[in-house]
């Protein structure tokens, strides 16, 4: 999000939805992704600060399941982009080049962040 009035770019956390892997029943074959539920950041920001976590980069540091979501210590893949036909990358592309359309993807984003800086 970029917030014009104090021309900062900040990102925030709106919702978090878990993503089921939906396999073929009878060849096993992965036949796509399924959202399950979403879940308000904000709504759950109480519970999820509740609950400690296992920091693996510093035994000494107490960290919340709040704490890792909002310092973003955690690995996520682009599985889509908002698109006309509303379809995900495994619906027009498959492995390896699914895979390259989500870094291009995460390219193109951060390539629109860093031309905000340079106008």
């Amino acid at each position: 999000m970029f917030d014009k009035n104090r021309s900062v770019m900040e990102v925030r956390i709106l919702a978090i939805c878990p993503v089921m892997e939906v396999y073929d029943r009878n060849t096993g074959d992965l036949r796509g992704l399924q959202d399950m539920f979403w879940i308000n950041f904000e709504q759950a920001r109480n519970l999820l600060a509740a609950y400690k976590i296992y920091n693996p980069y510093n035994f000494a540091q107490r960290m919340s399941y709040d704490d890792a979501l909002r310092k973003r210590f955690f690995i996520s893949t682009v599985y889509k982009e908002d698109n006309t036909h509303d379809r995900m990358i495994l619906d027009y592309l498959s492995s390896t080049d699914a895979l390259l359309e989500a870094e291009a993807i995460k390219n193109k984003m951060m390539e629109f962040e860093h031309s905000l800086w340079e106008n």
